[in-house]
């Protein structure tokens, strides 16, 4: 088994099968440990190249809709019921041995929701492994920091004018966004108007100029069967903005996601290319994202992605003002921003907004998402 990437890296290895389990002995209420094995195929790598010699990540977990998908053989063996699964990336700083955010099989656990979960449409070819949604709209947000359930009446939001919608892939495998170059000339007209200065891969930003630009708002094509369920004030439905087509969903891709911190200066992980698009791991951070693949739907709350375990090895109580707060990130507008360095993260995945039968939940840690190695 081998496999080449765009940025240059690849491995190659031979197919091995064990038993395994997803999970550990530090969360309550959860099914883990050794209550779920199940066989597993897998790749043992003899040789890496690229990134994988220099990255924290070194391995890869494949959670694509192919039958070989970690996801996959958890359902194909009985370990988990439904067709779904859910990643939940924090935004705090990844260091090694640090928890990165929670991985839930079997769907998606709301103790994590700081917002409701709101549904995308996810409208990718039958035959495909990728999971698609559609950008219908794009806004430039100035004020009311990070969250999209922000209403800071200081906040001002301007459209991208888009002539056309857009159908990007969701791929956690790619550390940064990178948006169809058909979308850039649009997209640059509005943001030099705002920011005052062009937009550049290569333009590189003081902390103080930071803390002055824009949060990027993306108006994705909402499941109408889910979200009707919820009132159309909700946090993140486009009804605000949109009022015709109220059940789509709104996604905020804030500075401190598209951005990443060098040597005193922060420069843009968000990028254009050709092609349909892929929105990375860093435009999924801070949310917990559900992957349902019978529903054909994305679920997104906004989330720091941490059960705050306390010290008796429970999953204890969020901070009490954790939901619906106003900057549920901590988000200071007047602060210095940290640096937050962005790593290589891996997987994919999607699920619904209630615990079924059985979950598996996992921890993450550092910006590792598996290593699958001897």
């Amino acid at each position: 088994l081998s496999a080449y990437y765009a940025e240059g890296s690849s491995w190659a290895g031979a197919e091995c099968a064990d038993v395994v389990y997803a999970g550990g002995s530090t969360l309550a209420g959860v099914a883990v440990g050794d209550e779920a094995p199940f066989p597993f195929r897998f790749a043992c790598k003899t040789r890496l190249t690229g990134l994988f010699r220099t990255q924290l990540a070194d391995g890869i977990m494949g959670l694509d809709k192919s039958p070989g998908s970690f996801w996959r053989q958890m359902h194909a063996a009985g370990v988990i019921a439904d067709r779904k699964f859910s990643l939940c990336y924090s935004l705090e700083q990844w260091e090694r041995k640090q928890r990165a955010g929670a991985m839930v099989f079997g769907g998606t656990d709301d103790r994590l929701h700081g917002t409701p979960m709101i549904y995308a449409e996810e409208d990718g070819p039958r035959d495909s492994g990728w999971y698609y949604v559609t950008i219908n709209r794009i806004y430039l947000r100035v004020g009311g920091g990070e969250s999209i359930a922000s209403n800071h009446s200081r906040a001002t939001v301007t459209e991208v004018k888009m002539e056309r919608q857009f159908r990007p892939i969701i791929d956690s495998g790619t550390t940064i966004t990178y948006l169809p170059s058909a979308l850039k000339g649009a997209f640059v007209e509005a943001w030099s108007n705002i920011v005052g200065v062009t937009f550049s891969k290569a333009r590189h930003f003081t902390a103080e100029e930071y803390k002055s630009l824009p949060t990027i708002i993306f108006q994705l094509a909402g499941s109408n069967t889910i979200n009707v369920g919820h009132n159309s004030s909700s946090p993140g439905l486009a009804s605000t903005l949109d009022p015709a087509n109220g059940h789509d969903i709104l996604v905020a891709f804030p500075p401190s996601r598209y951005l990443e911190f060098y040597d005193g200066y922060y420069a843009f992980a968000l990028n254009f290319e050709p092609g349909l698009g892929v929105l990375g791991a860093n435009f999924i951070a801070g949310h917990d994202v559900l992957f349902d693949i019978d529903n054909g739907q994305i679920g997104f709350a906004e989330s720091r992605c941490d059960y705050q375990i306390s010290g008796n090895g429970t999953a204890g109580d969020l901070p009490d003002d954790y939901e619906r707060r106003e900057h549920p990130f901590g988000y200071d507008p007047d602060a210095t921003p940290p640096p937050l360095p962005m790593e290589e993260v891996t997987g994919d995945g999607r699920a619904t907004s209630t615990l079924p039968s059985l979950v598996v939940v996992a921890y993450l840690v550092g910006s590792v998402v598996a290593l699958l190695l001897c």
